[in-house]
This record gives structure tokens, C-alpha cells and sequence, in this order.
């Protein structure tokens, strides 16, 4: 089954160069007036992390943009391209694959916009030697490895996650995934509550 729906999900096309999200951050930061501390603090996240967004020398998770978004009071899509759908079904061929800034990790939106809906749903394709930052959020979260392999980091634990294998906590505990392997590592992530 998992192998079925590999074959069916298209691999994320190659994307021409888009604007730099750093600088993004920077102008609308600028434009609402606000120091690197200051939106550090509305965000929840640390001065010198977002001046290495900032700076094109970080990549922040799906968690720290949304994060760094409502601190600027902009909707996420303000920084990403993503795809909108308020359908109740989505065809494997309607993936729209989008990455934040020049990381070569890829999302895809795989569940619908409902207004009032509790969940995201989202495709991570992971590459070779890539390592999460450490996070904290609200929230609770759903990971289920479909290819390669996921060592992932709850609180204290340590944990090998192989293709079939799948993890269920409380985002509140901080956590931390790698892929150590050569090969590409794809995961079907749900979380709470939605963030795109």
C-alpha cells in the first residue's frame, strides 16, 4: 500500500529561482517598524535565528514561519507559493510541491482549505543528510514514514523510524528529525492546529 502511493505522488518538479524569503522577512519587519528582538519576542522564536533567516544562512521549519507570518500579521502565503483547494478530495496529480527559501526540503499540501478545519495535512520530501531545527509549538502532530529512514528526537528519546513506522505526540515537546541516509526521505505529516 505505502509502495502504491509512492508511485503515485509525483515527485516535486524543479522550481526557478524565487524571491529571497530572508529578505522578505527583513522588509516587512522593517516596514511595521519592528527590531529583531522585538518580533523574536512576538514570535516566540530566537534574535539570532531569524537574523540568520534574515541573512539567507537559515532555513526555518513550517512551524517557525507560520510563527514568524502572524507575528507580522501577514497569512502565511504572503512568503510561499501555495496552492489553495476547498475540495474534499485530492488526486495524487493535484500535489503542489513549495519550499521555503533555498532548502531543498519540499512540502506538499495534500488536504483541503476548509475554513474551520482542525489539521494540516502536508507531504515532506526530505533530502540526503538534512537535520530539522529544534521546536517547540502548540499542538499535537502525526508523522508515518513512507520511504527511507527518519531519526527522530522527542524530549530526551531517540527513535529509528523505518518505512511503515509513524510517531503521535504533543508538539510542546521539543523535537528534532534527521535524515542520515543518502536517499530521499518522504513522510506524510499531519499536525494541529492547521498552519498554512
Amino acid at each position: 500500500m505505502v509502495s502504491q502511493f509512492l508511485t503515485s505522488v509525483p515527485s516535486p518538479p524543479p522550481q526557478a529561482e524565487e524571491p529571497r524569503l530572508g529578505k522578505m522577512v527583513q522588509n516587512r519587519r522593517k516596514q511595521l517598524g519592528l527590531t529583531l528582538r522585538s518580533l523574536a519576542q512576538k514570535a516566540g522564536l530566537s534574535a539570532p535565528f531569524l537574523s540568520q533567516i534574515e541573512n539567507s544562512t537559515a532555513t526555518p521549519s513550517v512551524t517557525s514561519m507560520v510563527k514568524i507570518a502572524q507575528a507580522l500579521g501577514v497569512p502565511t502565503s504572503y512568503f510561499l507559493d501555495i496552492a489553495s483547494s476547498n475540495t474534499l478530495v485530492h488526486k495524487a496529480s493535484d500535489t503542489h510541491f513549495y519550499r521555503l527559501d533555498q532548502s531543498q526540503v519540499r512540502y506538499g499540501r495534500i488536504g483541503s482549505q476548509l475554513p474551520e478545519r482542525q489539521l494540516e495535512p502536508l507531504l515532506m520530501i526530505y533530502p540526503p543528510h538534512y537535520a530539522s531545527e529544534p521546536m517547540t509549538h502548540s499542538g499535537e502532530e502525526f508523522l508515518f514514514v513512507l520511504q527511507g529512514q527518519m531519526r527522530l528526537t522527542i524530549g530526551t528519546e531517540n527513535h529509528l523510524l523505518t518505512v511503515g513506522d509513524s510517531a503521535h505526540f504533543q508538539s510542546g515537546l521539543r523535537h528534532v528529525w534527521r535524515n542520515d541516509s543518502e536517499q530521499e526521505l518522504r513522510v506524510l505529516w499531519v499536525g494541529t492546529p492547521a498552519l498554512l
